[in-house]
């Protein structure tokens, strides 16, 4: 990542009218299982209209991209105050045209630093169906509160309507909130799933970069 992001521009407009689905995903990883998730909506419903901000591959399963966060995305603490303002625009630029476009359903995925705040701001606009408003909002792939920042839980039951995990133990990290938790199976065990790299099981070390 360079020192310095690509500007902020105006979002496009829905092409096909008020959105059924807005998918937000800020990361490659992200963007790949999206893009899985909305490939298999499509299939159920190929007049679904989804717009998103991901990646190249929602928009290739058939996603209008309004902007491509996987080209700034950034990794750390330092990073992101680094980048401030601009990270600052781009949630400011997501939240009115959210307000603006009403999509009739959010799904964020992963991404928390940018996804519960936007999810929390929703709230506090009134524009989610948690505070009195129309947009049904989903959080797939929640943040991993078994590891760290566990008491997230009780605002995410506040404002979300329900959350897709990837673990089976996870549902109970939940079960003392009244949120609807659903274990939907990891991605990367999916039927037909092809692991990026190749390895050796018998190999006598393993990289975790």
């Amino acid at each position: 990542m360079s020192d310095s992001l690509p500007a902020t521009t105006e979002f496009p407009q829905p092409k096909d009218g008020r959105p059924d689905l807005l998918g937000i995903a800020g990361e490659h990883s992200g963007d790949e299982h999206a893009a899985h998730l909305v490939a298999a909506l499509k299939a159920r419903n190929p007049q679904l209209k989804v717009a998103c901000l991901g990646g190249v591959e929602l928009q290739a399963a058939g996603a209008q991209l309004l902007y491509d966060l996987t080209a700034v995305s950034v990794v750390g603490f330092v990073e992101v105050v680094k980048h401030y303002s601009f990270f600052k625009s781009l949630f400011n630029r997501t939240l009115d045209w959210i307000e603006r476009y009403q999509p009739k359903r959010i799904c964020f995925v992963d991404y928390p630093g940018f996804n519960l705040r936007l999810a929390d701001q929703l709230f506090q606009r009134g524009l989610s169906k948690k505070s009195g408003g129309q947009i049904e909002v989903s959080y797939y792939i929640g943040p991993q509160i078994w590891a760290w920042k566990a008491k997230r839980r009780f605002k995410m039951a506040r404002i979300l309507d329900r959350l897709g995990v990837i673990y089976p133990f996870e549902v109970d990290c939940y079960k003392d909130t009244d949120l609807p938790v659903n274990f939907v199976g990891h991605p990367f065990v999916r039927l037909g799933y092809e692991l990026p790299f190749v390895y050796d099981r018998k190999a006598p070390v393993l990289l975790l970069p």
